[in-house]
């Protein structure tokens, strides 16, 4: 049986579409909420991404520590996101947070749009 981090929509529960995988936290901490690469020195580890030119594999689900094994969401999945976002619409990266897009790699779209609890369903575009 699969288990949810608190970060996501619940209101989908299980019957949800996408792609979730653990991962090790690399070199820096992770907070939940978080767009995430590949740590580029640990294989299988991720960081979170600050640049827009990043390539971004998901959003924390859970947080950790250096070392720590988290849930990653990915593409299709749905997930509630500590950030102030418009709905309707496109989400990119800046300094480490989710935005709404505006250059770089866009990372999905908005749901709904609530003061630091947004939902965001993720669409990967590389």
């Amino acid at each position: 049986m699969t288990t949810y981090g608190k970060s996501i929509d619940v209101s989908e529960g299980q019957t949800q579409q996408g792609v979730r995988f653990s991962a090790l936290v690399g070199a820096v901490a992770v907070t939940v909420g978080q767009p995430l690469k590949y740590d580029g020195t640990t294989a299988g580890s991720v960081v979170p991404s600050a640049a827009t030119s990043d390539y971004i594999v998901g959003v924390a689900a859970t947080a950790g520590s250096t070392g720590d094994t988290i849930e990653v969401l990915g593409n299709g999945c749905r997930v509630r996101v500590p950030y102030t976002l418009t709905i309707n619409t496109k989400v990119g990266v800046s300094a480490g947070a989710l935005v709404d897009y505006s250059t770089g790699t866009c990372v999905g779209i908005t749901e709904t749009s609530a003061t630091l609890a947004s939902i965001v369903r993720i669409q990967i575009q590389v």
